[in-house]
């Protein structure tokens, strides 16, 4: 749980915070325990800054192993690094 401004909640650890309560499992339409493609941009175009998906959240820089698909793994590793990127 957060305090409304992004902080984390006491019993809230980065990993859980960092899944926004289920993103990933949100956009795996098909249940496979991936975004493809597809349901990476569905992923993008929910976010709310537009700034974000040009400068931060692509394709290729998600799927760190370059294998043509985002892992629960990859989602979480990318937010926790755009959680850091956005703490003063």
């Amino acid at each position: 749980m957060t305090d409304g401004g992004g902080a984390l909640g006491p019993r809230q650890t980065p990993q859980a915070h960092a899944d926004g309560g289920g993103t990933f499992s949100l956009h795996d339409a098909d249940r496979n325990g991936y975004l493809d493609r597809q349901e990476f941009d569905t992923f993008v175009a929910s976010k709310r800054n537009p700034a974000d998906i040009a400068e931060f959240w692509t394709f290729q820089r998600v799927d760190v192993d370059g294998d043509g698909r985002v892992s629960e793994q990859e989602m979480v590793d990318a937010l926790l690094a755009d959680i850091r990127r956005r703490q003063p």
